[in-house]
């Protein structure tokens, strides 16, 4: 903690332009450490997220534009980095605030910051793999941050083992809240048809046209099952296609009266506790909040061997892991859990008992408490 009865004041960066994972997680981040840092908050403009119910001091919106091979984006990149970089850096002295904590490894305003003002003490949240969409830019944003970063922490050991080991490296899990009654659906069996529930942004590479190809054969083999995708498309035109293109794949596969694309899930443990198995089928994941998320509200999970969900899942006892391209592998998987209602308890209940023994959310607030104590120090 500061000297004196000051608390530390944190500004978060985060480029969500919609709900994920990573922005659920540092939103819990601050909601817990309110009481002991004041946090500030910088959002896109173009995000449709909001912090009305976040308990920061103050939040700005800047014109922030992720680098890509779009010419117009990349024509305004650097001009905009430079512009928004002078911006934070302006409130970081008019707010006094003393550290720049940027939730991901893309956004190259908190090292333009630190260049500005070396006094400023930042951390890089990296919540992505090598083999994500950011491609050949990983190896040299990492170099990067490493240069400038005070801290980084790595979302998961996948994360971790990909960067350069420095001593300001960090391996801190996100964590769920244990406050809950976890007595809610242990024991509880859906009636009616056997429920999917696939919840993740619909993004190319996140892998819900695999489950339809696979509960295509499921139904075919005389199955009574639902599949249920929720999620958002960012105002991404790409993902927007992605999307209608799952809907003809749907329409094409006959399975209309069995297959629904939803928004976004909410309340989403609701969601969760009416649904028999969940599915998550991505190309790359750094952790996946989701995984979590349905192991905490007692479901077996179905995901892909793609980094993250193999250090949640322990596949054959609380979930199953399958290859990223095996449709048979994955149509094995989903009718095994389909066809046992023991084993579908069985899988959740010990998915519940890894949560509480390595998933704390105390644990995850601890740690990230004393890096910001550690940094002000």
């Amino acid at each position: 903690m500061a000297s004196g009865d000051k608390k530390i004041k944190v500004l978060i960066i985060d480029n969500s332009l919609d709900f994920t994972g990573a922005f659920k997680a540092i939103c819990q981040v601050v909601n817990q450490l309110s009481d002991r840092i004041d946090f500030y908050m910088v959002l896109s403009k173009s995000s449709a997220l909001n912090i009305e119910n976040l308990k920061v001091k103050k939040g700005f919106r800047l014109n922030l534009i992720e680098i890509s091979k779009k010419v117009q984006n990349l024509l305004w990149y650097f001009p905009l980095l430079i512009l928004n970089s002078l911006k934070v850096n302006s409130v970081i002295k008019k707010n006094k605030i003393q550290i720049i904590h940027v939730n991901d490894l893309y956004n190259m305003i908190g090292v333009c910051v630190k260049i500005l003002n070396p006094n400023i003490k930042l951390i890089y949240h990296i919540r992505l793999l090598p083999d994500s969409y950011v491609g050949k830019l990983y190896k040299y944003w990492v170099k990067i941050i490493l240069r400038y970063a005070d801290q980084i922490i790595c979302v998961s050991e996948s994360v971790y083992h990909s960067i350069p080991k420095k001593c300001n490296v960090k391996l801190i899990y996100d964590g769920i809240p244990l406050e809950y009654d976890f007595s809610h659906s242990i024991n509880q069996v859906n009636e009616g048809p056997v429920r999917f529930v696939y919840i993740s942004n619909y993004t190319p590479g996140k892998g819900q046209d695999k489950a339809l190809l696979a509960f295509k054969r499921l139904l075919d083999n005389g199955a009574k099952a639902t599949l249920d995708f929720y999620g958002g498309t960012m105002n991404n035109h790409l993902n927007d296609n992605y999307k209608i293109d799952l809907k003809n794949k749907i329409e094409e596969l006959g399975l209309v009266d069995s297959v629904r694309l939803n928004g976004f899930a909410s309340p989403v443990n609701k969601v969760f506790d009416n649904s028999d198995i969940v599915l998550l089928l991505s190309d790359s994941e750094s952790f996946s909040f989701v995984v979590l998320e349905a192991m905490s509200r007692s479901k077996p999970v179905i995901a892909t061997r793609c980094g993250g969900p193999e250090e949640l899942i322990e596949s054959g006892k609380n979930g199953v892991l399958v290859g990223k391209n095996g449709i048979d592998e994955l149509t094995r998987a989903m009718y095994q859990l389909y066809a046992d209602k023991e084993l579908r308890m069985k899988m959740g209940r010990a998915g519940l008992e890894r949560v509480k023994l390595k998933f704390s959310l105390d644990n995850t607030i601890d740690e990230i408490y004393k890096i910001y104590s550690d940094s002000y120090a």
